[in-house]
């Protein structure tokens, strides 16, 4: 889902929505134990890949896997439309796709502070 960070700005005809949230597995390496938050449609195509940490950065093995205990939830990003999104999932997993929009608003909240 596609939203604003700042909901006053969703009525300018000017502006973009510049976050997505979006549901999130947690993946891991079992060499490093580093954990990774990926979006549900990619944990596919992630998994088997190397962990890319600078512990592994020489480990054939050292590649990504499902966790024992997976978390699936959802999480955000920065994400503005036509661009690629700038880092990882931010956050979470959260229970729901609300608790995720809403954290993305907290940190709006404490800056007027």
């Amino acid at each position: 889902m596609k939203a604003y960070s700042d909901p006053k700005r969703a009525d300018d005809p000017y502006s973009l929505p510049d976050i997505e949230v979006l549901e999130v597995e947690r993946i891991g390496c079992d060499y490093c134990d580093c954990t990774y938050l990926v979006a549900v449609s990619f944990v596919g195509e992630s998994l088997g890949r190397p962990c890319g940490c600078s512990t592994c950065a020489n480990v054939p093995d050292a590649v990504l896997t499902r966790c024992d205990l997976p978390e699936v939830g959802w999480a955000w990003w920065y994400c503005f439309p036509g661009c690629l999104p700038d880092g990882d999932p931010v956050g979470g997993p959260f229970a729901t796709e609300a608790e995720a929009l809403a954290d993305t608003r907290g940190d709006l909240d404490d800056d007027e502070g």
